[in-house]
């Protein structure tokens, strides 16, 4: 087995991860140091890697008149609202697409928890004789600023006069009302679901949720789009329904805390798998702690940024493109300071 001479600087800094600890400076001792990997995933902007806050729990959403958050958009009435109908329509055909939006509450869910499961329910009112699917996806913060009171097609707010940002012509074209994929929703579908042709009214449809796409949305909460459908409009109770408040939209969402470990070597994961996310801060760690952060994934590019919360780099953010780049920093008992970091993919 080979053999290091560690000097006292290296052995303070490390001294939590020794397999065997020299005991003065410049001590032989036989063996490698140990730095377990801890594969770990980014949370909020987030790495936790002395364990989560606030546990695992569950929220149960329904909201009514008052609190709830959704409408639909209709091309064919391009500036209508119908934030108070009692119904969600939607469909798909040229010239009369119709999209639904609806936005939970999400504030219940505590900062840094990962989304475990996700159920999206949503109850018919139109019947017929011929089977329909729709898609749930999530709208991108791109669209956050969209108002319950104030969309229609043309705008995701006419009174702050703010388009879709799919709307590239900015003049309520067939690209507006949120359709684009990839500007206005992700393209990524979070739950599916079908109506079969003879299905009573009042029917319940659980939409199981993609957690990946949950977690984004938990970042940052612009709400559902569902899509789908055929050329006449297919209702579903709305959160503004009077008659059916038992039918109305209900969100279920179950969630538990970041792991974390203690390891001071971290292959880091993007939240949701995403192709890109941004490392903020790291929550954890004790006075003179150093850390070494790789990508998980070649696939997933971890943005370490510099500033934005308590990583203090040497000038600029870093992209861990790669499993094979690192960054090694040290924790001073308030930020995390760069020491090195090496580009090798």
């Amino acid at each position: 087995m080979a053999t290091q001479v560690v000097n006292s600087e290296l052995i303070d800094l490390l001294r939590p991860f020794f397999v065997e600890k020299p005991t003065a400076i410049g001590t032989t001792v036989t063996g490698m140091l140990n730095l377990p990997p801890c594969d770990n995933t980014i949370a909020g902007g987030i790495l936790y890697i002395t364990g989560g806050v606030g546990g695992a729990g569950s929220v149960t959403l329904q909201p009514g008149p008052v609190t709830g958050d959704d409408t639909y958009l209709y091309e064919a009435s391009a500036a209508t609202h119908y934030n108070a109908a009692a119904s969600i329509n939607v469909s798909t055909a040229v010239g009369t697409d119709t999209n639904t939006l609806i936005r939970f509450d999400l504030t219940g869910i505590p900062a840094g928890s990962l989304v475990t499961a996700a159920t999206l329910t949503l109850w018919n009112i139109t019947t017929g004789m011929v089977d329909r699917t729709f898609n749930v996806h999530r709208i991108l913060p791109a669209n956050i600023g969209w108002l319950q009171a104030s969309a229609n097609w043309n705008f995701a707010d006419d009174v702050g006069a703010t388009r879709w940002a799919g709307d590239a012509g900015a003049d309520g074209g067939p690209d507006a009302g949120c359709s684009v994929a990839g500007t206005d929703y992700a393209a990524a579908v979070m739950g599916t679901f079908t109506y079969t042709a003879g299905m009573a009214a009042y029917t319940a449809f659980p939409i199981v949720l993609d957690t990946g796409q949950m977690d984004l949305m938990v970042a940052s909460n612009a709400g559902f789009l569902v899509r789908g459908g055929i050329f006449s409009a297919f209702a579903f109770v709305s959160a503004d329904s009077g008659a059916h408040p038992a039918e109305r939209p209900e969100l279920v969402v179950d969630y538990a805390s970041p792991t974390g470990c203690k390891s001071s070597y971290q292959r880091v994961e993007t939240q949701g798998a995403a192709a890109t996310d941004d490392l903020d801060s790291i929550d954890g760690g004790t006075e003179g702690d150093l850390i070494i952060l790789t990508a998980q994934n070649d696939a997933h590019t971890v943005v370490v940024k510099d500033t934005t919360g308590n990583l203090r780099l040497a000038g600029a953010d870093m992209s861990l493109d790669s499993a094979d780049d690192t960054i090694t920093l040290l924790y001073d008992g308030t930020n995390w300071l760069e020491m090195a970091r090496s580009n090798n993919g």
